[in-house]
């Protein structure tokens, strides 16, 4: 348990499930929450939890995907210029050599 805590996605999960509880508190309570601060017995609370973990999981799944399908949908209606991306060289090279200069 020591370990996972330093992890960037327990990191993220903690405040996800922080912030579904500000908006849900009835319905969103964290595991920690759940054990420490109710009288709620402690397989009653495990077995929530992994209710609770299922559903925040596949929320997270279903709004990446979203987010992926909307990224690529407005990459294919609207793409880039590709020449205004691309900078010459010679460009860059009278950049750097104007910071020498200074």
């Amino acid at each position: 348990m020591r370990a996972h805590v330093n992890s960037k996605w327990f990191i993220f999960r903690k405040r996800v499930d922080n912030l579904l509880h500000f908006l849900m508190p009835k319905t969103i309570i964290p595991l920690y929450t759940m054990v420490t601060f109710t009288r709620t017995r402690y397989h009653v609370a495990v077995e929530r939890w992994h209710w609770q973990d299922t559903v925040i999981n596949r929320g997270l799944l279903l709004g990446a995907v979203g987010a992926v399908f909307g990224g690529s949908y407005l990459l294919i209606k609207n793409p880039p210029n590709i020449n205004k991306l691309v900078v010459p060289a010679e460009k860059i090279w009278n950049k750097l050599a104007a910071l020498i200069t200074r």
